[in-house]
């Protein structure tokens, strides 16, 4: 993450279509804002414990972090519209 103290992070799946998508979305908020990372990551690369901690119920789903701490998630394709006004209302 680097000085950059908010992290969206995508939990993808293998042809997940939605999640290819999602990811260009999320990137192109990233870099829009000084304050964001954005990664992607395979389900497959979490323990059953990991995503019950991070309260992972599905994929695709992008989890708002700071300080590896969950602040929000939503499920689902989301276009870049609705994701930007969800941020705002977590983070301003």
């Amino acid at each position: 993450m680097g000085n950059k103290p908010y992290q969206l992070l995508e939990i993808t799946s293998e042809g997940c279509a939605s999640c290819v998508t999602m990811n260009a979305v999320i990137q192109q908020i990233a870099k829009q804002r000084d304050d964001m990372s954005a990664e992607s990551k395979n389900v497959k690369q979490f323990t059953q414990a990991q995503l019950q901690k991070l309260g992972v119920e599905k994929v695709p789903v992008l989890l708002l972090m700071c300080d590896q701490a969950v602040l929000g998630s939503v499920y689902g394709y989301q276009p870049y519209e609705i994701l930007e006004l969800w941020l705002e209302s977590k983070i301003g």
